[in-house]
């Protein structure tokens, strides 16, 4: 009886977990779900009712308009006409080139702070990684003025300095914390071998520390792929990123929903596809880089 008895809890728990974790993955996933397919509806069943849970036929007019600046009537907006090009390779350019700069600088610095003991590393460590912590709404104002004084408003090399800014600290935290658990017998039997500090980094701990960049990459190209508000302040039409396109389909009186959805699973996809395929290496980064220490 005892032994059935546990049994039969082990049984309810295993059901009550399976249950829960089926709930909270339609909670985060539906979402998608649902504008995936609304990029493929037609204008009439946005709002059908019953809702049309598969589109048939499936359109690709939604796609057609911020493609082929198709003009589409939407109530409460008016005619629209988008061109998602210009701002699809605006935040590729930017998240590359913030990504690039804050993962070699980063590593680097990382580098000197886990290997170089000193007075006060730890202090300005963490002094770094305070920087990442600062509210954007905090300093936008100044900082749109200082942007303004050396003419980078509505630049590529604006935004690209800005979110390396808020991109650089969580880099070198990261790698820091990273290259703190390599070995120092590797980096150390390069340099009896004739090595330079920097030619073991580049030859034994780049390496080595590879799954940890890639993943430091990813965080980066996130935040400055997904970036609304120096987004919104310090770019025009010439600079102007994906999320400030999507922010154009809503307007007080109603929201674009077909364009915003094509448009919403085109900026989400490449970062999904990412995740997907490097999320070992984020998960490793995020219990060695930020629990440690």
């Amino acid at each position: 009886m005892a032994n059935q008895g546990l049994r039969i809890r082990k049984a309810v728990k295993n059901i009550i977990f399976w249950i829960g974790l089926i709930v909270v993955l339609v909670w985060c996933l539906f979402p998608y779900y649902w504008m995936f397919v609304t990029a493929f509806k037609t204008p009439k069943d946005y709002f059908a009712f019953p809702p049309v849970w598969l589109p048939s036929p499936w359109s690709l007019e939604n796609f057609r308009v911020i493609f082929l600046k198709e003009v589409v009537n939407v109530v409460g907006i008016g005619g629209i006409a988008v061109d998602i090009i210009p701002p699809l390779l605006n935040s590729i350019m930017v998240a590359l080139g913030t990504t690039s700069i804050a993962v070699l600088v980063g590593s680097l610095t990382g580098f000197a702070l886990s290997r170089f003991k000193f007075r006060g590393r730890e202090n300005i460590a963490f002094w770094i990684f305070t920087i990442r912590m600062l509210p954007p709404i905090a300093i936008i104002i100044p900082y749109f003025i200082i942007m303004k004084t050396y003419g980078l408003i509505d630049t590529k090399l604006g935004l690209i300095i800005t979110y390396l800014t808020f991109n650089l600290p969580l880099a070198v935290w990261l790698l820091m914390r990273y290259f703190e658990d390599i070995p120092d017998e590797l980096e150390d039997a390069a340099l009896v071998d004739g090595c330079s500090r920097l030619q073991a980094f580049r030859i034994i701990l780049f390496p080595l520390a590879m799954p940890g960049i890639i993943a430091t990459a990813l965080f980066c190209i996130i935040f400055s792929w997904n970036e609304y508000l120096f987004a919104l302040v310090l770019t025009r039409a010439n600079s102007e990123t994906l999320p400030i396109l999507l922010s154009t389909f809503v307007a007080h009186k109603g929201v674009a929903w077909g364009p915003l959805s094509s448009s919403g699973l085109i900026a989400t996809f490449p970062i999904l596809i990412f995740a997907l395929i490097f999320q070992k290496h984020l998960v490793r980064v995020m219990t060695m880089g930020m629990l440690k220490g």
